[in-house]
């Protein structure tokens, strides 16, 4: 099944980010078997002539994406996880890419544990907002529950009227 996914035609996929734009030439045989959404799309005009746009997407997180695409495997670590993890996780939502996802939640788990911080959870929920209805959310809301339930230094308390963070009795980790 894979050499058949490595041949044929590709689809132009043009990424745009600000002023950054970026080509991509991907097997449309490789995209259709990985997500509904590409076999979905040739009913459209962007399926029939084999270009799509993106737009919004960080360029470096497309491109963990298509590592992935072609070898079910990432390169993202810890040190950069809002940018790269998180980032990759929404393009995979947008895309349909199931199993990319539930990857890039178990690499996003592995870190948290690596590090053992919620206050690192803390600043994702801060940057990247919330949405209860995702699989992200999800497990944040569940390693921010694990996490305050395991931890006898957790507070959560008032500063100028809004609901304040702190770990360790020190200063507020997120407004």
């Amino acid at each position: 099944m894979w050499g058949r996914c490595f041949q044929g035609p590709t689809i132009k996929i043009t990424v745009k980010n600000r002023s950054e734009t970026a080509e991509y030439h991907i097997h449309k045989s490789l995209l259709q078997e990985r997500s509904p959404y590409f076999r979905a799309i040739e009913k459209f005009k962007e399926g029939q002539e084999n270009h799509i746009d993106l737009d919004g997407i960080d360029l470096a997180a497309f491109e963990d994406i298509v590592c992935w695409l072609y070898t079910e495997s990432f390169s993202l670590t810890l040190t950069d996880y809002t940018g790269s993890i998180v980032d990759a996780y929404a393009i995979a939502d947008r895309l349909v890419l199931g199993k990319c996802k539930n990857m890039l939640i178990d690499r996003l788990r592995q870190c948290f544990q690596d590090v053992k911080s919620s206050v690192t959870i803390l600043k994702l929920v801060h940057e990247y907002g919330y949405s209860s209805d995702s699989l992200l959310a999800s497990y944040i809301t569940d390693q921010l529950a694990h996490d305050t339930m395991t931890c006898e230094d957790w507070a959560i308390g008032q500063e100028d009227g809004e609901e304040q963070f702190c770990k360790d009795g020190g200063s507020w980790c997120l407004r």
